[in-house]
């Protein structure tokens, strides 16, 4: 009888027998198990250090926002076109009938209609409905009227049934069709060429992105993103708090934005130094509507074509010509007026003519910003960089944008007009509505039964339908989803590793044990001799048995210890080269008070480890049955006579 004492020193000399060989099984199998190992521990770590980031921001709540698909299509819509048809009609004969009272000229062919056309197939004709002509604003305001949206009492009948313990609402700045002119004042200045708000390069980023990013949402909501020292209340200048976006907040200390080649050290330390720089600092916007934004460009157009013309003995100035405003947001001066009486009448009549028929006076008002918090900058970039792939998960953030509270509406009568009163042609495309829950299953309840997606694959725009009719129809008016936090995603992303994990842990497992077969198998072959020696002697083939095992144990193990050590290396390495890059993004989105928190790509999770230890020494067993099996039936006394 072989005792376990004796059988592990023998499993143990033999390890140290045919050392290339045992070598090259150790990392080859252990680089295939490696891929496990790194796996675990940089998904553990990314996890864990989420988890850690959670509990700031709104990661510690399970919030639903919805947005309503009622938002019919008005573009294509028959009844608004010919509603709009019939307003233009009569806009004709009562401007015709006006311009002949007051004596002025006017010429219909100089009207816009209220739609677009363009060739369809088998040639017909399609209509589109021009939302910039006042017949089709008018047209659209009616309709949506008449079809109102589902909203916020509506989001609260369907949540509650949930039960919802909270809900707060968000409204972008609705899309302006009217010409009018919302801008940052850059320096406290106001700019004056056409390129202020162009952006040919792709989205408008930094305070450039002000007028179309712009947003009112609930103070709950706002108040984790706020920084240390700040508070939502209207400040007792009239500044209203505005959480923006990090380039922006660049723009208005005057830095330099980093090259892209900057190290993620760099970019930290910039965020550290833009948080503590932009607390508390003000800055100013400008709105102007249609009137006095047209005015200014009269301004601006006219100078450019005097100074063009300067050297023209035969050029005439303009009779009357508007200069650039005196101050910042001031109204555009008349410089110059050398009209006649007659010239001054008939203009006058047209003034009241154009007024009659929807023309406002000029307006404009500057609006006072407070900065509180800022956020991070939206990505348009693919992620296929590893860091770029992490950093979609580390969002507990209020999005891209320009956020201020909701408030801000009833205390600023500009920003009033501008959210709720400006441009209401439009279905409210651009309110968002948000359910708290209290646990994560009543929030993915909510989702999954009340969610509802238009399939608009099926859908004929030239048919002037809506393709959210057969949501609204099936009382699912809401398109839902996770907000503010990941909790419901990142729940799913570790139910889906653990699978990932388990399975390709089974499918290395498998190849592992081929690889490993080669080895024990030659082992125990080289070995016969000495089989039929210990059986010869009067071993049990159990006892022998025990001796291969115990090498097969710890060959698995070195394997293991090998794989773990390759796939710490590449979770450490993982770490070095993009772990400050995406604390950076944390710290901001996550709006974290504590600076020095730092988010790791690695950390070990004992289920992990111990499922790969025991998928290793498995592989390692199964790979010596069927040569040791093999072996212990062989005749002791041939192998003997044949190894002689």
């Amino acid at each position: 009888m072989i005792r376990l004492r004796e059988a592990t020193m023998l499993a143990l000399t033999k390890l140290r027998t045919r050392k290339v060989r045992l070598v090259v099984t150790i990392v080859i199998s252990g680089l295939l198990f490696s891929v496990l190992a790194a796996s675990s521990i940089g998904a553990r770590g990314i996890f864990s250090s989420i988890a850690s980031f959670n509990k700031e921001g709104l990661s510690n709540r399970f919030l639903t926002q919805g947005n309503s698909l009622s938002s019919g299509n008005v573009f294509m819509n028959k009844d608004i076109i010919d509603r709009a048809s019939a307003i233009y009609k009569d806009t004709i004969e009562a401007k015709k009938t006006e311009a002949k009272k007051l004596g002025i000229e006017y010429n219909s062919e100089n009207d816009r209609p209220p739609y677009n056309e363009y060739p369809g197939q088998n040639g017909t004709k399609i209509r589109s409905i021009d939302p910039t002509q006042p017949a089709a604003v008018q047209a659209i305001k009616e309709y949506n009227t008449s079809h109102p949206q589902p909203g916020m009492d509506e989001f609260k009948k369907a949540a509650s049934t949930y039960h919802a313990s909270a809900f707060y609402e968000s409204h972008t700045i609705p899309y302006d069709t009217s010409g009018s002119q919302l801008e940052v004042l850059k320096g406290g200045k106001e700019t004056y060429d056409d390129t202020k708000s162009a952006n040919n390069n792709g989205p408008a980023t930094g305070l450039d992105s002000f007028a179309s990013n712009w947003s009112l949402m609930s103070e709950d909501l706002l108040e984790p993103f706020i920084l240390p020292g700040e508070s939502l209340a209207i400040g007792k200048d009239g500044s209203i708090p505005i959480i923006i976006p990090i380039s922006a907040a660049e723009q208005l200390l005057g830095a330099k934005a980093l090259p892209s080649s900057a190290s993620a050290s760099d970019r930290l330390e910039r965020t550290r130094q833009n948080r503590e720089s932009i607390k508390g600092f003000t800055f100013d916007a400008c709105y102007r509507n249609a009137t006095s934004a047209s005015l200014v460009n009269e301004a601006v157009t006219a100078q450019q074509e005097i100074d063009q013309n300067k050297n023209k003995k035969d050029y005439q100035k303009p009779s009357l010509q508007y200069g650039l405003p005196a101050e910042a947001c001031g109204p555009a001066p008349i410089i110059r007026d050398e009209r006649t009486a007659e010239q001054k009448t008939l203009d006058d009549k047209q003034l009241q003519f154009d007024q009659k028929f929807g023309a406002t006076e000029g307006m404009q008002s500057k609006i006072h910003f407070r900065v509180v918090g800022m956020v991070p900058d939206a990505n348009y970039s693919i992620s296929t960089d590893v860091s770029q792939i992490i950093k979609s998960l580390v969002t507990s953030s209020l999005g891209s944008g320009w956020y201020a509270p909701l408030s801000a509406a009833a205390t600023n009568e500009t920003v009033s007009q501008l959210f709720f009163e400006a441009n209401t042609q439009f279905a409210d495309g651009g309110s968002l509505y948000f359910a708290d829950f209290k646990t994560a299953d009543a929030a993915r309840t909510f989702i999954d039964q009340q969610n509802c997606t238009p399939d608009y694959q099926k859908y004929d725009p030239s048919s002037g339908g809506d393709p959210a009719q057969s949501c609204i129809d099936s009382g699912k008016p809401f398109g839902l989803g996770p907000y503010g936090s990941n909790s419901l995603g990142l729940e799913s992303a570790k139910k889906t590793f653990q699978k990932f994990f388990t399975l390709i842990g089974l499918g290395i497992a498998a190849i592992a044990c081929v690889i490993m077969m080669g080895t024990v198998g030659k082992m125990i072959a080289d070995s016969r001799r000495e089989t039929a020696v210990f059986r010869a002697i009067g071993a049990k083939k159990l006892d022998i048995a025990q001796i291969y095992v115990l090498y097969t144990v710890f060959l698995s193990t070195l394997i293991f210890l090998f794989a773990m050590f390759v796939g710490l290396a590449i979770a450490v390495y993982a770490n070095h080269r993009w772990a400050t890059d995406i604390t950076q993004q944390a710290l901001v989105a996550y709006n974290a008070q504590d600076l020095n928190k730092a988010f790791r790509l690695y950390s070990f999770y004992p289920p992990d480890m111990l499922y790969l230890l025991g998928i290793t020494v498995t592989a390692g067993l199964l790979s010596a049955i069927f040569p040791l099996i093999r072996s212990l039936r062989r005749n002791p006394i041939r192998d003997m006579r044949d190894d002689t």
